[in-house]
């Protein structure tokens, strides 16, 4: 279907007077920005309907930094109290997100995502054996999360789902939040859901899921990330090659339905690396280079 249609000669005048709005107040282009510098400057934040995907090797934190991502998208600029007693500041803005996850259930990622916010112990929060100090810094990032107005939405799917069961749940969350819609959708991840229609042959079926979920973004004018997995790279020379879009595993339509794409290399000793080294090997609105987070 045609979303819009119109020509360059009809629309020369309105797009002069945008142009006169967004030089009168830049924060027109800001999208949503992810809380990585080098990132947020290339992309000036990840825009409405524009899909972004995270692919990596296995165990190489692709699903982390997708979850890092979206509570710095909803955190915004504001600082979380360390102390429950101190008064709370006046919040800056921030973004609703709505994060889908299949392969982790509800309990395990909340945990996460509560240890992530006041930078506590994971293992701490699960285990009940957080210090006083770090206790008294969760019971101030709780009494954040009950006052700040964004919400960070947690929804539990099954694998299988498809993207109507998405979309069918994130409209139910624009009409209970009309005055603070999801902003960015987050499914983790899009590999593990299924095509409306079977397509027999599995990198077809990955590449329609793509299709869909690109089509979703500019529908309703959301922007969304989700990670996927990468081939492990072929040898030459004897040396690894770098991340490219050739190693997105089982269908490279996602990344033709992609706006953005990054790729995190593994490199040797990679457990012991306190950064993550970060491709950016698709951009259809700005540069490709390497990034570090």
């Amino acid at each position: 279907r045609v979303l819009f249609r119109s020509s360059l000669s009809d629309t020369a005048a309105d797009s002069w007077a945008a142009f006169q709005r967004l030089k009168q107040n830049p924060g027109m282009a800001v999208g949503i920005h992810l809380g990585y510098a080098e990132f947020d400057r290339i992309t000036n934040g990840i825009q409405p309907a524009e899909l972004m995907l995270i692919g990596g090797e296995s165990g190489t934190g692709k699903s982390a930094l997708v979850m890092n991502m979206a509570v710095n998208a909803w955190l915004g600029k504001n600082q979380v109290p360390v102390d429950p007693e101190a008064p709370q500041a006046e919040f800056l803005p921030g973004k609703s997100v709505v994060y889908f996850t299949i392969e982790m259930p509800f309990e395990a990622l909340k945990r996460r995502v509560h240890a992530c916010i006041p930078k506590i112990p994971l293992y701490g929060l699960r285990d009940g054996t957080l210090g006083l100090d770090e206790t008294k810094r969760y019971r101030a990032a709780l009494r954040f999360m009950e006052r700040y107005k964004p919400q960070f939405h947690i929804v539990d799917i099954p694998r299988g789902a498809t993207m109507r069961h998405i979309e069918v749940k994130f409209l139910e969350l624009c009409q209970k939040h009309p005055d603070n819609p999801p902003e960015l959708v987050v499914i983790d991840y899009i590999s593990l859901m299924s095509s409306e229609v079977e397509e027999g042959q599995d990198w077809l079926r990955i590449g329609r899921m793509a299709e869909s979920f690109h089509e979703f973004c500019r529908v309703n004018g959301v922007a969304a990330i989700s990670p996927v997995q990468l081939n492990r790279p072929p040898k030459e020379g004897g040396q690894q090659t770098r991340p490219d879009q050739e190693r997105m595993a089982r269908s490279i339509m996602l990344t033709q339905n992609a706006n953005i794409v990054l790729a995190i290399d593994k490199r040797k000793d990679e457990h012991l690396l306190k950064d993550m080294r970060v491709h950016i090997i698709k951009m259809r609105d700005g540069e490709q280079s390497i990034i570090m987070l």
